[in-house]
């Protein structure tokens, strides 16, 4: 996945039952977890397409764990626009 220059959605991909997000330099993708998973129902996943524009070390905490789809993605979608990732 690349940027393909239009406004930062979230698309789901039938295939691999993911969700996904597209920003000016990186891809977030979420897939739900096994139902005993005890460290949240969802994962979330970020790919840098370009780690000169977009630093991400151990610090930032990918992948991450949620409870909720719809509060993971409020602040997915929070940290974008925080990193200057999501394209208005």
């Amino acid at each position: 996945m690349k940027p393909t220059g239009a406004p930062s959605e979230w698309g789901f991909d039938p295939e691999f039952k993911t969700w996904s997000l597209i920003g000016h330099h990186c891809y977030v993708w979420m897939s739900e977890r096994p139902h005993y998973c005890d460290r949240g129902s969802w994962l979330a996943h970020l790919e840098v397409f370009d780690a000169r524009e977009l630093h991400i070390d151990y610090a930032d905490g990918w992948p991450r764990y949620y409870f909720d789809f719809d509060r993971a993605k409020l602040e997915i979608e929070a940290w974008m626009k925080k990193r200057k990732e999501w394209i208005d």
